[in-house]
């Protein structure tokens, strides 16, 4: 089950009870990958999945292959993804962010990243639904396989590409105090030598940058930084030395 650190998803729902869905061992990583595509006389093939939860995730992402040239194709067909969350307000569900993301042709895996929306609501419920292809571009008639979209490890995050793989690495330095609202201070374990520090908001953008650090302290102001979650990168010598989340506060 996905939970706010990062979960994959899995048990997914096919339509034409499983036809135009298949597991592959063409895959980005592991032994496996789901594999969506025309069947015959199918418009297109779809998965959807559904699950209770109890955060509120800010991304879809996973990696994909695309492949629109297969028999009966016209290579222009895009596969669609479409994330939906939701509230039960006592009578019904309330959507509270949805988002989508088309996927274009690719003859290897790349990452994607499909952003749900900002809200400050905790959903309880989510909804995934991906379709190999759009119906004005599907191949459709006897015999056709078309339309092939590959994906892997699909995952719900709070956390946006291009800052997850950092924040797994081992942390190096304390931060004291954190959460803070005016100014924090870095402590690390070894000397640094012309190191910098980067600073990310939610949405992978840096928003704050030190250079030329050299010792054992460094002391990050607020500045003009708005509340929130933000994440940090400490660099040597090309090499990240140390990563962190930080919280600022009004």
């Amino acid at each position: 089950m996905p939970n706010p650190l990062g979960g994959i998803v899995n048990s997914w729902t096919a339509e034409w009870n499983g036809l135009g869905v298949s597991r592959t061992t063409d895959s980005y990583s592991g032994n496996y990958s789901i594999m969506v595509h025309n069947w015959y006389n199918y418009l297109q093939g779809g998965i959807s999945y559904h699950n209770a939860i109890s955060y509120t995730p800010q991304y879809l992402k996973g990696y994909y292959k695309y492949n629109t040239s297969g028999s009966g194709s016209n290579g222009l067909s895009q596969g669609k993804a479409i994330v939906t969350l939701t509230r039960f307000n006592g009578t019904s569900n309330d959507t509270i962010a949805t988002g989508s993301y088309l996927f274009d042709s690719s003859n290897v895996f790349i990452p994607f990243q499909l952003n749900i929306g900002l809200t400050s609501l905790i959903a309880d419920s989510v909804s995934i639904y991906i379709v190999n292809a759009g119906i004005g571009n599907s191949c459709r008639g006897f015999n056709n396989y078309c339309n092939l979209l590959y994906l892997d490890n699909l995952t719900l995050s709070t956390i946006p590409l291009g800052i997850e793989n950092l924040i797994s690495n081992k942390n190096v330095v304390s931060v004291f105090p954190n959460p803070f609202s005016t100014e924090t201070t870095f402590k690390t374990d070894e000397a640094l030598k012309d190191a910098t520090l980067e600073v990310y908001n939610s949405l992978g953008q840096t928003v704050k940058q030190i250079k030329n650090i050299s010792g054992k302290t460094v002391t990050l102001f607020r500045d003009n930084l708005p509340s929130g979650l933000y994440y940090i990168q400490m660099r040597q010598d090309s090499k990240v030395i140390a990563t962190e989340k930080l919280i600022i506060t009004d």
